[in-house]
């Protein structure tokens, strides 16, 4: 079947989900957008010629009728049930994984972190790297567990952002990319994830900037659906 212009801008506007969010809320200037795809829907079309008023009603039917903002809408009313958790004073090192490593971070994380009280440690692995992120006091102690030469590099001064959320949001499309464009600009020195909830990391010159986005992204999304304001929380057991 020969793959028309409206075919050939639909699949290329498909995946660039980055751009759909802007698409939705009208910020897009079709004429450029048409400019920039023309190459691409050419060189699907043959390299036969192709006008730009062809795109532009191709991309101003795609936002019409294929661009499905139910999902955005599910996510976002999901995440607007979102706490954001806030811990000062951590550090991560990397480390050359070793089975004797493990065994003695596992350990340590048992013996020494007092959980109770607030402090925390956080053991990522891979089969050649071990990234802990830790209560920025457990640094020197270990430091000492491995060999110098085993200690890739270690970061102080970082402060912790965990956003808790409902157990749905794992099953929503466009979690990760909906955080990572709220952060656009601001170096996010790590980023993990577990069932119910996802947590940053920021320099602590970077914290401040990173607070003001997040904090005011959940007070729109609770005013837009009209639920209570939601305190941060610095501290709070995660």
């Amino acid at each position: 079947m020969k793959t028309s212009v409206s075919d050939a801008v639909y699949e290329i506007l498909e995946g660039l989900h980055s751009m759909h969010p802007a698409m939705r809320e009208g910020l897009i200037n079709y004429s450029a957008l048409a400019r920039y795809l023309k190459p691409y829907v050419q060189q699907k079309l043959g390299n036969n010629p192709v006008s730009e008023d062809a795109i532009v009603m191709a991309s101003r039917r795609f936002v019409a009728h294929s661009l499905d903002s139910r999902e955005s809408k599910k996510l976002e009313e999901l995440l607007s049930h979102c706490t954001l958790l806030v811990r000062e004073q951590m550090a991560n090192i990397y480390f050359v994984r070793t089975s004797q490593l493990y065994k003695k971070l596992a350990e340590f994380a048992s013996t020494k972190v007092r959980w109770e009280m607030g402090e925390k440690m956080y053991v990522i692995q891979r089969s050649e790297e071990i990234l802990v992120i830790v209560s920025k006091k457990f640094l020197p102690d270990l430091l000492k567990l491995a060999p110098e030469k085993q200690v890739m590099e270690f970061v102080e001064n970082l402060t912790l952002f965990s956003v808790a959320y409902d157990e749905g949001v794992i099953h929503t499309p466009g979690v990760y990319l909906y955080f990572l464009q709220k952060l656009e600009g601001i170096n996010i020195v790590s980023f993990f994830s577990t069932w119910r909830m996802i947590s940053f990391l920021f320099s602590e010159k970077d914290a401040s900037v990173a607070y003001e986005r997040l904090n005011r992204e959940f007070i729109s999304l609770r005013q837009r659906y009209r639920l209570p304001p939601s305190s941060s929380r610095f501290g709070y057991e995660d």
